[in-house]
């Protein structure tokens, strides 16, 4: 399981909080989306043997928002969310 902040653009209000929440819990894969409106981001917590971090930016994309890696990117990289490491946008 890994879980990554994006940094998401052209959100306004609360329902487009509902929106992107709804449009990456429904993909098999993703456990967990809590998408913030103030900080413009999401952070997704996944299983990286169903989906990747750039599938994750096309389902953003696709719902009218552009995405990216967040330059503080935060990566859980073992199953019990204990190993943790910093990485930068691509």
């Amino acid at each position: 399981m890994k879980k990554i902040e994006l940094d998401v653009k052209g959100m306004h209000c609360k329902s487009c909080v509902i929106i992107l929440t709804d449009a990456l819990t429904e993909h098999k894969g993703v456990k967990d989306a809590k998408v913030d409106l103030k900080k413009s981001n999401a952070t997704v917590s996944y299983d990286d043997r169903m989906i990747d971090e750039s599938k994750l930016i096309q389902i953003i994309s696709k719902e009218g928002y552009e995405a990216k890696m967040s330059r503080t990117a935060k990566y859980v990289l073992d199953h019990d969310q204990k190993s943790v490491i910093s990485g930068t946008s691509r």
